[in-house]
């Protein structure tokens, strides 16, 4: 937890030499499923005319409440945006684990990912939207955590999902 603040701070100081914007982001559904995150997001600009964004980004949440899950997640992602139109993945992963005691092992998932297509709706007041639409792989830890490491296992369903965000960009410039 502690490393992931860190690396946070490391990508708002970087994000301030190269002209990138950092956002803060609301975001239901996506690699969330069922749930809500807070998410820091940070657009880097690949060429000049800021046309072509790379955008890393790392949030908490939780999972809906009626939901039989314990209720943390951590979602992380990447990606890449050409003018509103991106292609991205997110990985959101669940902490406690179907060995936590919490609930049952056959309706846990640990890790879900999210590979998206998606479209952001900029304002020129700093407030943005974003609308993704993709596949949810989930994946299963496998066997014992202590004789096995922990290794993870398909699921083998793969079914459609979306996710809608809502966010601000904190250094807005004239160039975005």
């Amino acid at each position: 937890m502690k490393n992931i603040i860190y690396l946070t701070l490391l990508l708002i100081c970087f994000a301030h030499d190269i002209r990138s914007q950092v956002g803060l982001e609301a975001q239901f559904g996506g690699a969330n499923f069922f749930g809500f995150t807070l998410n820091a997001r940070l657009d880097i600009p690949l060429d000049q005319t800021n046309l072509h964004t790379l955008s890393p980004s790392i949030g908490f949440g939780i999972v809906a409440p009626w939901w039989d899950w314990p209720s943390g997640l951590v979602n992380a992602g990447v990606n890449y945006r050409y003018k509103a139109w991106g292609v991205g993945t997110e990985l959101s992963v669940f902490p406690g684990g179907s060995f936590s005691g919490f609930v049952r092992a056959s309706d846990r998932v640990d890790v879900l990912m999210y590979p998206n297509f998606n479209y952001t709706l900029i304002m020129r007041s700093g407030w943005y939207f974003r609308f993704s639409a993709g596949a949810y792989f989930a994946y299963l830890k496998n066997g014992s955590p202590f004789l096995d490491g922990n290794k993870l296992q398909f699921q083998g369903d793969v079914i459609p999902g979306a996710g809608v965000g809502v966010g601000y960009m904190i250094n807005r410039t004239n160039d975005f």
